[in-house]
């Protein structure tokens, strides 16, 4: 299969304008620039690289501008208030589909504690992370 580059860039200027059109009209105090926009325009500049061929380069490319894309049109939705819950399941879903529930639960309490200020035992952040998979194997994401 070859992969049709014009097209991947036409669609990535689209999720760039999406992230610049849904930026907050004035800095906060957590950012002048969110980091989503950084990395549509980082995916963009990439996307645009001669040197890339590799198909699992462009699939890497595709998926990084897929969750910034989900996340973004939730915002166009929603607005901000609800970002860095919707990121931290992202995450954690990316964790859980490389097979990396440890790391999915240490995200977790981490995240917990960082931006939501709760502490969270170890208990509370498996049974949530197992929560997740039930809901990603429902979903057909992962498989049992």
């Amino acid at each position: 299969m070859k992969v049709d580059k014009n097209e991947i860039c036409r669609r990535i200027k689209i999720l760039v304008d999406l992230c610049e059109n849904t930026e907050p009209a004035e800095p906060t105090e957590k950012f002048l620039f969110s980091d989503h926009l950084i990395a549509s325009k980082e995916l963009l500049q990439n996307a645009g690289n001669e040197g890339l061929n590799d198909h699992s380069d462009w699939a890497d490319i595709m998926r990084q501008a897929n969750k910034l894309w989900k996340v973004r049109k939730k915002i166009e939705k929603v607005g901000w208030d609800f970002v860095d819950d919707l990121e931290m399941h992202e995450n954690i879903e990316d964790f859980l589909s490389n097979n990396q529930k440890i790391n999915a639960i240490k995200y977790y309490r981490e995240i917990m504690k960082t931006h939501f200020d709760t502490e969270v035992g170890l208990r509370e952040a498996k049974d949530f992370v197992d929560n997740m998979q039930e809901d990603m194997i429902g979903r057909g994401i992962l498989a049992k």
